[in-house]
């Protein structure tokens, strides 16, 4: 699986922000092949592998900054991601964009990122949302909690009403993972 420049990027944005006394720290404490990406520069055009890329500095990121907590970690990066492409890039997007707007479209948007793998909606009501991701391989299944967080984040910037976001644990299908997410609001 690879994933796109854009998507990379935001993390290494999310860690400069949020920790920028600890940043070089961050960087050295890749392997050597994870560290070529981030000092030859990220293009946000490009594609990478999704493990060098954004697992195992997510991984990292989890370790140094969150005592360990790399889900947390994950879900935090995958927030700021969404937030910041909402009111970054997508600006004019959202300001049209209603909820249901956005959750028809989600599908296209996560394809911009990811090379291969899938997204549906496969439930809508008028107080939740079910998203099942497949394609991803047991060492990428830390991808899950990032887009956790990316969808939180993409309801933090359209919607005002309070609303959670879990996913359940992934299960292998020929060697693939899913995941099932949920979103509720009131």
């Amino acid at each position: 699986m690879e994933i796109k420049g854009t998507a990379v990027k935001s993390t290494q944005e999310f860690v400069k922000e949020n920790y920028p006394d600890r940043f070089d720290e961050w960087i050295s404490s890749f392997p050597e092949t994870v560290k070529t990406f981030f000092n030859i520069g990220i293009l946000a055009g490009n594609w990478y592998p999704l493990k060098e890329a954004v697992i195992i500095p997510t991984q990292k990121a989890g370790e140094l900054f969150y005592d360990g907590n790399i889900k947390k970690a994950a879900f935090d990066i995958g927030k700021d991601s969404a937030i910041r492409a909402l009111k970054g890039v997508y600006k004019i997007f959202v300001r049209i964009a209603s909820v249901d707007f956005v959750l028809k479209r989600i599908k296209s948007i996560f394809s911009t990122y990811y090379s291969t793998g899938k997204f549906d909606m496969t439930f809508r009501s008028d107080n939740k949302v079910v998203f099942v991701a497949t394609g991803f391989t047991e060492d990428e299944k830390l991808i899950f909690d990032r887009i956790a967080g990316w969808i939180e984040g993409i309801f933090v910037v359209i919607s005002n009403k309070p609303f959670s976001v879990t996913y359940t644990c992934p299960e292998a299908n020929d060697n693939y993972l899913s995941a099932e997410f949920t979103a509720l609001w009131k």
